[in-house]
């Protein structure tokens, strides 16, 4: 699963060109496709589902995980102040989602 939420502009800042996004979003999925593919290959009775979407991370990862059996979410590990500026998308879904979840770093 991958995620984004692009930046609002204000003032005479032009905003992303449609293109953008539609690149961004295929890019993606193209990505996640073939890291799926890699994973199929050595684990062929494996269920992979590909999600790519565009939204507030957490938000659409707690939706999507919530009707998932096991959900796992990858964790930088920052401590402090880089956890202040930058907050935690991981921490935010293990506070909200209900089922069974594995952060692993």
């Amino acid at each position: 699963m991958s995620t984004w939420m692009p930046v609002v502009y204000t003032g005479d800042i032009a905003p992303y060109p449609d293109m953008y996004l539609t690149d961004l979003q295929g890019t993606t999925e193209a990505f996640a496709q073939s890291m799926a593919d890699e994973v199929r290959k050595d684990h062929p009775n494996l269920e992979i589902v590909v999600h790519v979407d565009e939204g507030d991370p957490a938000a659409v990862i707690t939706e999507v995980a919530a009707s998932a059996r096991l959900a796992v979410v990858g964790t930088h590990g920052r401590t402090g102040l880089a956890r202040f500026l930058l907050g935690s998308v991981s921490t935010q879904v293990l506070d909200h989602l209900t089922t069974v979840t594995a952060a692993v770093r």
